[in-house]
């Protein structure tokens, strides 16, 4: 029998790893920021937000249409997201 999708060890555990991936990013661009190397006025946690969005909709979709995002196609689209993090001053 299905569970509903919000219980479970499964789920709980799941959740608790995409937390761990949300810290850690905020933390890397904290510390990228604090280093200069992100353009000024960003939110680290919101923008850590966005790139685990990005990083776990990219191996979805991958997963989907392998033909559509190879390897190479997903790094490039994830290099475009950390460029627009960067200062121009690098």
């Amino acid at each position: 029998m299905a569970r509903p999708a919000g219980s479970g060890v499964a789920v709980r555990a799941r959740r608790r790893g995409y937390a761990t991936w949300r810290h850690l990013l905020a933390r890397l661009l904290r510390e990228a920021a604090r280093a200069g190397e992100l353009r000024a006025g960003l939110d680290p946690h919101r923008e850590g937000e966005r790139l685990l969005l990005l990083i776990d909709g990219l191996a979805v979709q991958a997963t989907l249409e392998p033909q559509r995002l190879p390897p190479r196609r997903q790094r490039a689209l994830l290099r475009a997201e950390l460029d627009r993090l960067r200062t121009t001053e690098t």
